[in-house]
């Protein structure tokens, strides 16, 4: 019997940690996109054990495909939260249906990487969406 559970248990939640900072640190190396999209739809995915809850939003692009994007406080840039907006309304602004300009990076490869479809958001890196002004009204 292992005497220290809690130090093996340390060992591999510091493993995963790693794995999720590498994929972090290889998508901030790749160059800006911006794609004009669609919000087609948001989830949340609720945090481990009482841990933080990972905001998912997912957009679809020109070419047909959809690519999911955490937009929860830890994943966004510091110019965002230098802007003093706060994180619920942010959230709360995306609808379905939205459009406008995406600003993202991604992971190279990412398919060969990150095989699950559902966990490829962790290889993107979502930076600002600008929504198309709505149109007039008409009276």
């Amino acid at each position: 019997m292992d005497p220290y559970p809690a130090l093996g248990i340390f060992i591999i939640i510091l493993f995963f940690v790693f794995i999720f900072m590498k994929q972090k640190i290889t998508v901030l190396d790749r160059a800006e996109e911006h794609e004009r999209v669609k919000v087609v739809s948001k989830r949340i995915e609720e945090g481990y054990e009482g841990g933080p809850d990972t905001h998912l939003i997912t957009f679809k692009f020109p070419d047909g495909s959809e690519k999911e994007f955490d937009v929860s406080p830890g994943s966004l840039t510091k110019s965002f939260w230098s802007a003093g907006i706060e994180y619920k309304k942010f959230y709360d602004t995306f609808h379905e249906g939205d459009i406008g300009i995406i600003t993202y990076k991604e992971r190279n490869n990412i398919e060969k990487h990150i095989r699950r479809e559902k966990w490829r958001w962790m290889g993107r890196y979502f930076i600002s969406f600008e929504k198309d002004p709505a149109p007039p009204t008409q009276d």
